[in-house]
């Protein structure tokens, strides 16, 4: 089943269910979640893929995409386009592993 919505409000909850269960914790996350910065940036933090979920605006944000990136270079490809462009985050992607010249 599903976790009750104010479990979700709890950082410890959060950070468990990210911890224990990876991708499915994720897609139980409730949708609104994915607004928040603080729970996409702790989602990118300890799986850089997660970026997938977030909404439009936090794809755009640098400091939530390099999270991501520096966790795991398949971030790069849920970024915005223009963050895809940009030198800083293709060079830390290229750094953490050379498959990011792909994208």
């Amino acid at each position: 089943g599903y976790a009750a919505s104010e479990l979700w409000q709890d950082e410890v909850f959060v950070h468990e269910v990210l911890t224990q269960h990876g991708r499915q914790g994720l897609l139980r996350a409730p949708h609104e979640l994915w607004s928040r910065p603080d729970f996409v940036r702790e989602a990118v933090r300890q799986h850089g893929w997660a970026l997938e979920f977030a909404a439009p605006c936090l794809q755009a944000r640098k400091d939530i995409v390099l999270q991501a990136v520096l966790r795991d270079v398949d971030g790069l490809a849920f970024a915005a386009p223009q963050l895809q462009a940009d030198r800083e985050l293709v060079l830390a992607a290229i750094r953490r592993e050379g498959a990011a010249l792909a994208f």
